[in-house]
């Protein structure tokens, strides 16, 4: 698998963004983007469960998916990371595990362009599914999604056990569990989208 990622999406352009493979040196400054993304969340805490403070991931951990190949950026003109996508491999199935972008590089398709790097990347490696975990009403969240053919399926329904522990996890956290939902897109027949 990780062969393909060498393969395919090391560098696209995308509006003077580069999407990317992550470096290891850039790690430390993807929990800060990280937790610049999820003040956007603020206005919506209360409705959907969140902690003042959320917790983000640890450095520890993203180190373990960029060794895997399992971190892209999207890096600005002086090729500083502005936003990031954080996958995790369960088997045949992908998880998108984390997508950010900073506030302050936000509505210039970066989302939309990592989305569609992780999407590329899956379809080529030959990965059955992509799925994930989101709000359902939170605009940015599973409406943004849809519009790359993912689709809201029921719990019950998940492709592998591990993500019935993310499900236990939000809940422990807190969050409004009638307001998350996991999303699955299975492998695409056109490749590029």
């Amino acid at each position: 698998m990780k062969k393909s990622h060498d393969v395919y999406g090391l560098i696209r352009m995308n509006q003077g963004y580069m999407i990317r493979v992550a470096r290891y040196e850039e790690l430390q400054f993807l929990p800060i983007i990280e937790r610049n993304a999820g003040v956007l969340f603020a206005p919506f805490s209360h409705e959907l469960g969140l902690r003042e403070d959320p917790a983000v991931t640890s450095v520890g951990t993203l180190i373990q998916a960029q060794q895997n190949g399992l971190i892209w950026v999207a890096a600005n003109e002086a090729d500083d990371p502005v936003g990031f996508a954080h996958v995790e491999m369960f088997g045949e199935y992908a998880h998108l595990h984390e997508i950010d972008v900073d506030p302050s590089c936000q509505r210039n398709g970066i989302g939309s362009a990592l989305v569609r790097e992780i999407c590329n990347w899956a379809d080529s490696s030959g990965i059955s599914a992509i799925t994930l975990r989101t709000f359902l009403h939170v605009p940015w969240n599973a409406p943004f999604y849809t519009k790359y053919e993912f689709r809201v399926i029921p719990d019950s329904e998940s492709p592998f056990d591990e993500l019935s522990k993310f499900v236990v996890a939000e809940a422990t956290l807190g969050f409004n569990m009638r307001e998350r939902v996991t999303m699955k897109r299975m492998r695409s027949s056109l490749i590029g989208i």
